[in-house]
């Protein structure tokens, strides 16, 4: 089943230029020299991180166990106690408690910081990650004719005798996202973005874009971020926004050389998973990606 031929209107496409990769947000709590400090760092690189917020907590309660809780981007870490009240828990009984939490893990590598041992007793801190920056990104200029998003899903479907033709299991096989895109803008740049596996050579306005290399050649080392933000909606509206997190141009570039032809050419953009990224979130996203 999926999705055909979704008309997103006129919209501004942003690919990844390789000038700046995503920077996963981190932060640190506790002190080497009390042998407690951990870092933590954002399992997704990029802004999103900025949002992620670490909790350790003391409960004003005797004898409590240690335990993780994740609320939003917040991951909250209720530490242990004795019976006068006592903090307990050690950084490394920290870190290993976070690691074993399904969606603090998910959110948050945690380790060691340089030569501290994960000895020292955790204290209540709160800690804001920081530094997370997002891939850069470059305007593939204008469009006409709208841009188009299909997504589409392939099941397999089983079925046994006594239930005839109706499924009794639907297991997902495979998952596939395309954006068409009519880039108006035939620059050679544009071009080579299009065909990222040739080669632009040259410097200023004198360039030139060479084609032409063996089977066999890995394409996925070309695949970048793709984000299609719909120009009805302001910059900062992020509602409608469509984004690849790898994206792979298929050209299939065709125009010709006369004094009143508009050299439209449409680009295929198909998503391929980024296996960095959680389980569920691998393929793209349709929306905000900064809701968390």
């Amino acid at each position: 089943m999926g999705v055909e031929n979704v008309q997103l209107g006129p919209c501004k496409l942003y690919l990844g230029d390789g000038v700046q990769a995503a920077v996963a947000a981190s932060g640190t709590t506790g002190a080497v020299a009390t042998n407690n400090a951990l870092t933590w760092t954002a399992k997704i690189a990029g802004l999103l991180g900025n949002n992620i917020v670490i909790v350790l907590q003391k409960p004003d309660l005797a004898n409590q166990s240690l335990s993780v809780d994740v609320a939003g981007g917040t991951v909250i870490v209720n530490l242990a106690t004795d019976a006068t009240k006592a903090a307990t828990s050690t950084a490394s009984q920290v870190k290993a408690a976070v690691e074993a939490h399904a969606a603090a893990s998910q959110l948050v590598s945690v380790a060691h910081t340089s030569t501290s041992t994960g000895a020292g007793i955790v204290v209540d801190e709160v800690k804001r990650l920081s530094g997370g920056l997002d891939e850069s990104v470059t305007d593939l200029g204008l469009t006409k004719g709208g841009v188009n998003f299909k997504y589409s899903a392939e099941f397999k479907k089983t079925t046994v005798d006594q239930y005839g033709n109706t499924a009794v299991k639907v297991t997902l096989l495979g998952e596939s996202a395309q954006l068409v895109a009519p880039l108006a803008e035939s620059t050679v740049e544009n071009l080579a973005r299009a065909i990222p596996h040739g080669m632009l050579v040259g410097a200023g306005a004198n360039k030139k874009l060479t084609i032409g290399r063996k089977a066999g050649h890995d394409m996925l080392q070309y695949a970048k971020k793709l984000v299609a933000h719909p120009t009805a909606n302001a910059d900062t509206d992020k509602s409608d926004d469509v984004t690849f997190y790898k994206a792979l141009p298929e050209p299939n570039i065709e125009y010709a050389f006369t004094a009143d032809n508009e050299r439209i050419y449409n680009v295929t953009f198909t998503a391929y998973p980024d296996l960095t990224r959680p389980e569920g979130d691998q393929l793209c996203c349709i929306g905000d990606p900064s809701i968390v």
